[in-house]
């Protein structure tokens, strides 16, 4: 998955990378309801 992707490029960063992933991928699931359809 992406997550081996991230800790693999960012070898020195792996914990801030996927924490900083695990932010991003919660905004977008936060808000990609209000996308849909009504």
């Amino acid at each position: 998955p992406i997550q081996a992707y991230i800790i693999d490029a960012f070898p020195e960063y792996a914990a801030s990378a996927l924490a900083a992933f695990t932010v991003f991928r919660s905004v977008v699931a936060a808000f990609l309801p209000l996308a849909g359809p009504k």
